[in-house]
C-alpha cells in the first residue's frame, strides 16, 4: 500500500469525526471525545505513516483546535478568565475524571 492510500484510508474516519465534531452543539462534546480518541489510536496502531508521534501531534492538534473554536463560541473570554468555564464546562468535569483516572491508574501501578 502506497503511503497516499494508507493516509487517505486511515484518516477518512478521523474527518467524519472531526466533520461530526464541529457540527455537534458544545454540551454534547463530551458524548464524542471518546469515539474520536479511539480513532486516533486506531490510526497509531494500524497506519504505517502516521505511527509517529509527530504525526499524532497534528491530529490531537486538530482536535484541540476545534475545542478551543467551540469554547470561544460558547462563552466570552472574560467568562474564561473568571474561571466559570471550569465550573460550567461540559469537558471541565471531564479532564478532571481523566486525570483523576490517570493518577488513580498510576498509583496503583
Amino acid at each position: 500500500m502506497s503511503e497516499a492510500d494508507d493516509i487517505s484510508l486511515h484518516l477518512k474516519p478521523f474527518r467524519q469525526q472531526l466533520d461530526e465534531l464541529e457540527l455537534v452543539e458544545f454540551q454534547f462534546i463530551r458524548q464524542r471525545l471518546p469515539s474520536l480518541m479511539h480513532v486516533v489510536c486506531l490510526i497509531w496502531s494500524h497506519s504505517k505513516y502516521y505511527c509517529r508521534p509527530g504525526r499524532v501531534v497534528v491530529l490531537l492538534q486538530e482536535i484541540c483546535n476545534i475545542l478551543i473554536d467551540k469554547v470561544l463560541l460558547t462563552y466570552t473570554p472574560q467568562m474564561a478568565l473568571n474561571g466559570v468555564i471550569c465550573a460550567e464546562a461540559p469537558l471541565g468535569n471531564y479532564t478532571h475524571s481523566l486525570t483523576h483516572s490517570s493518577t488513580k491508574s498510576a498509583v496503583t501501578q
